[in-house]
């Protein structure tokens, strides 16, 4: 897991995972900074991202939009992820997150974000209204009419 690798190359920082990916920690040995909470109720979800330096979503395979991104933005968390964790967000690469292909790019993201507070709040400030312009109403209502114009009718 890319993850343990880079909290391995970064001790002074602590990196809690939540949700099922640690579940896939298994018996693998994990650094003294790394936490895995498994999955975790909404409330303490939003306690961890109002807490944390940086938000991370690493993927590197999979479909379809990661809406834990939308909650990232919301909660005003500044966030690293992947062009494959980010996609279909219309978010770009420092104005709204910082987007990082390996393993050291990671690394060296979070230095950045640890090292400059304020480029992290302002990522977090241009992340938050693009999730406000993605909430559910107007996802639906755009799919909706995605789906209408689809079968012809307006």
């Amino acid at each position: 897991m890319a993850v343990l690798s880079v909290a391995e190359r970064l001790p002074d920082v602590l990196f809690v995972l939540a949700g099922t990916h640690s579940d896939a920690l298994g018996g693998f040995p994990r650094p003294d900074n790394v936490i895995a909470r498994g999955v975790v109720g909404v409330d303490e979800m939003h306690v961890l991202l109002s807490m944390c330096t940086v938000a991370l979503n690493p993927m590197c395979r999979g479909s379809g939009t990661n809406i834990k991104m939308l909650d990232y933005f919301a909660a005003g968390a500044p966030t690293i992820a992947t062009t494959i964790g980010a996609r279909g967000l219309g978010a770009e690469h420092a104005v709204h997150l910082l987007l990082a292909a390996s393993p050291d790019g990671l690394v060296d993201a979070i230095r950045e974000i640890c090292a400059d507070a304020e480029r992290g709040t302002r990522l977090a400030a241009a992340a938050h209204h693009l999730a406000q312009q993605n909430n559910w109403a107007d996802l639906g209502r755009r799919y909706t009419e995605h789906v209408m114009q689809a079968l012809g009718e307006s």
